[in-house]
């Protein structure tokens, strides 16, 4: 055996550290090698590896990532950019965007939308929670479309090889709209990005500017909190202009401030 080899007897973390901040009286641990940087070295050396990285100062880091910024929300579609980007959308895509706009479903939603889905004798559409293609929320729910939803889904063109309401000519649900809908919307006078996704919180904003009740909207959207429907919803500069001239101190009212005294 190698003198000097291995741990040596009585050197701890405690001790080490006392050495480092230089206080007098302590006796140095002897090592038989030639010291690297300084005693304080030496002596860490002969500590196990976990105790070492304790006294040994953090790493700098070579990667900061800056900090994540809170992304911005889209732009709301005002009603006649809606009805314009519907209307420029391909016959076999212009159904699939209206149920965005009118019923608020989401892509996947839409890509497993079924035939069987669709009650015309009680005029609902149910978004269904089924085996092999799930909701977000794994619920299902039951949204009645209007009319012009309904008379898009009627002139819609069935693929007689597919259960799938928005299918190919394959019979295979589609996945991705993204350049029909930027086609579209240029042909519409449209600017900036369309995604479908601005097409569901068009639907979620404009249900609550005309007044219908939250939770109504909510089940609609199939969101499992109200805070999530509210932080989809938007206003309209169109809308808080008509809403501020409902305010008028003009109606022949009177506050009696003598009762408040």
């Amino acid at each position: 055996m190698v003198l000097g080899a291995g741990r040596r007897h009585g050197a701890t973390g405690s001790r080490v550290r006392r050495q480092r901040q230089g206080r007098p009286g302590e006796r140095r641990l002897r090592s038989t090698r030639q010291p690297r940087v300084g005693d304080d070295t030496v002596a860490a050396d002969h500590l196990p590896r976990r105790r070492r990285r304790r006294l040994q100062p953090p790493r700098p880091r070579k990667h900061v990532w800056p900090r994540r910024s809170t992304p911005e929300s889209p732009r709301l579609l005002e009603s006649d950019e809606v009805r314009r980007l519907i209307d420029e959308m391909p016959d076999h895509l212009r159904a699939l965007v209206s149920c965005a706009a009118h019923a608020g479903l989401r892509l996947g939603e839409l890509s497993r939308l079924q035939w069987r889905d669709l009650n015309w004798t009680t005029g609902e559409l149910t978004v269904a929670s089924r085996r092999g293609g799930h909701t977000k929320s794994y619920q299902g729910r039951r949204i009645p479309p209007n009319s012009a939803l309904t008379e898009d889904l009627r002139r819609h063109p069935r693929n007689l090889n597919s259960d799938y309401v928005f299918a190919n000519s394959r019979g295979e649900p589609y996945r991705n709209v993204r350049q029909s809908l930027k086609q579209a919307a240029i042909r519409a006078g449209i600017d900036g990005f369309i995604g479908l996704h601005q097409c569901r919180h068009a639907f979620c904003s404009h249900c609550l500017m005309r007044g219908i009740d939250p939770r109504t909207v909510q089940g609609w959207m199939g969101h499992k909190d109200l805070n999530t429907t509210m932080r989809y919803a938007h206003v309209s500069p169109d809308h808080e202009k008509a809403a501020i001239q409902r305010l008028s101190y003009d109606d022949g009212h009177q506050v009696d401030t003598t009762a408040l005294a």
